[in-house]
């Protein structure tokens, strides 16, 4: 037959909730631990699209009837690492322009993604499109990184690529 008094009863109290406080510090813990190390391997897979220091160094480029325009746009962007697959960045319409708009790119996986984008010329319009990210592009002998939109939208296709040293 069990027979327990009150103290009994609160040091089971107690100790109850003293197993829950630490077995969920235990899990928090561990979750911290595992998504710093994911948060690391991310950023250093991704930190390698960002641009270069504040540098506007993606340009545009049109794609015609599926090929890279000889000639790029006057058209720039800069892209910033923010977190996990998401960049932030912003574009102008000329070299050392003003800024004409802001949007965030999030990576659905390594190479496919979507943009959202607010353009401020005049009015503000919000849009969104549809991204694919290439490691390496060779055109007209030099070789690239970019980034194929697609601007249906706009009726037109467009990559924003900047300048590598090396294919990889």
């Amino acid at each position: 037959m069990l027979i327990w008094d009150l103290a009994e009863t609160v040091n089971i109290i107690i100790s109850s909730i003293v197993g829950l406080g630490l077995s969920y510090f235990a899990a928090w813990s561990y979750e911290k631990f595992v998504n710093k190390r994911k948060k690391k391997e991310l950023e250093k897979i991704y930190r390698q699209y960002e641009s270069l220091g504040d540098h506007f160094d993606y340009q545009r480029w049109n794609i015609i009837d599926g090929k890279i325009a000889d000639e790029p746009l006057d058209s720039f962007m800069r892209i910033k690492y923010r977190e996990n697959n998401i960049f932030d960045f912003e574009w102008t319409e000329s070299k050392g322009g003003e800024v004409k708009g802001t949007g965030m790119l999030v990576f659905d996986d390594y190479i496919r993604g979507r943009l959202f984008f607010f353009a401020t010329s005049g009015t503000i319009d919000f849009n969104t499109r549809d991204f694919v990210y290439s490691k390496w592009i060779e055109h007209k002998l030099e070789y690239f990184t970019g980034i194929f939109i697609n601007a249906s939208d706009q009726g037109t296709r467009y990559v924003m690529m900047r300048h590598r040293n090396w294919p990889h």
